[in-house]
C-alpha cells in the first residue's frame, strides 16, 4: 500500500497533501458511516413527470442567482431521481469520469415545502436526515451567498452539495484523485442544472463550499470527506440575473 513516504512523484502537492493527512494519526473525529443516519427521519421523493428533451434544457439553461422560496419537493425530486439510476438506489447514472461511486448527493434545505429544514443524503429515491445541527443549512446558505453576490439575503431555498470520501478515491486512483473527483462534480452539477431547468427550477453553480469548520461540525474529518460540488436551488425570478 501507498503511504505517506512512497506517494507517487507525480502528485500535486494538492493531492500529497490530502495523503499525507489521511494517513496522519491525528485525523481528528471519528468519522461515522453513513449507516448511522439508518434511524434518522427518512422522506420519499415523489415521482416526477415525463422527462422533456435535453435539447430545451440546454438551451434555455443560465445561472440565476434571485432564488426565491418556497421549493416545491416535486421539483426536486426531478433533479435528484434523475441523478441515480431507477431501480438501483446509490448508483448515480450521471457520466462520471471514473465509474466514482465515492461521490454522494446532499440537499441543504432551508425552504422546501413539506421538507423541515436540514441537511439530508440522497439516494435518488429518498432522503435521509443526516447528523448536523439546527441552523447548519442556514449558515452553509450565508456563506454560499458571499460566492452568489447575494451578501445579506436569505440564504438560497435549496443547495445540492456532493461529498467525497477521499480515502477511497486517493487509493482507487492514485495519480489524479483530486482531478477525478472534480471532474465528476462538475459532470454531476451540469447534470443537475440541466435537470434543474427541466424542472423550472432556477440554479447556480458555485464555488463557495462549506469550509473546514461547517464539514467538522457534521462529525467528519474534512480530509476524509468534504464538498466539492454546491449547485444552488430557487424559483425563477424575472428579475434574476442569468449569464
Amino acid at each position: 500500500m501507498t503511504t505517506t513516504d512512497q506517494r507517487p512523484p507525480f502528485w500535486s502537492a494538492a493531492e500529497a497533501e490530502v495523503w499525507r493527512r489521511l494517513f496522519d494519526a491525528t485525523l481528528g473525529p471519528a468519522v461515522p458511516s453513513d449507516l448511522d443516519e439508518a434511524a434518522a427521519p427518512v422522506f420519499e421523493l415523489p415521482v416526477p413527470p415525463g422527462a422533456g428533451p435535453v435539447e430545451a434544457a440546454i438551451g434555455v439553461r443560465a445561472s440565476r442567482r434571485d432564488l426565491a422560496g418556497p421549493v416545491r419537493p416535486d421539483a426536486l425530486a426531478t433533479v435528484l431521481r434523475g441523478l441515480h439510476r431507477p431501480g438501483r438506489p446509490g448508483e448515480p447514472s450521471v457520466p462520471r469520469s471514473g465509474g466514482l461511486a465515492a461521490l454522494t448527493p446532499y440537499l441543504s434545505a432551508v425552504d422546501v415545502i413539506g421538507l423541515p429544514v436540514g441537511l439530508y443524503r440522497s439516494d435518488g429515491r429518498r432522503l435521509v436526515r443526516a447528523q448536523a445541527p439546527g441552523d447548519w443549512p442556514e449558515r452553509a446558505g450565508r456563506h454560499i451567498n458571499l460566492y452568489l453576490g447575494r451578501a445579506g439575503q436569505d440564504p438560497p431555498p435549496a443547495v445540492l452539495l456532493w461529498r467525497v470520501q477521499w480515502r477511497p478515491v486517493m487509493t482507487r486512483y492514485p495519480c489524479c484523485g483530486l482531478l477525478t473527483a472534480f471532474w465528476d462534480a462538475g459532470v454531476a452539477l451540469q447534470a443537475a442544472g440541466l435537470l434543474a431547468e427541466e424542472a423550472g427550477l432556477a440554479g447556480c453553480a458555485c464555488a463557495g463550499l462549506p469550509p473546514a469548520d461547517l464539514v467538522t461540525e457534521l462529525g467528519w474529518s474534512p480530509w476524509e470527506r468534504a464538498f466539492v460540488g454546491a449547485l444552488a436551488l430557487g424559483n425563477p425570478d424575472s428579475s434574476g440575473t442569468n449569464n
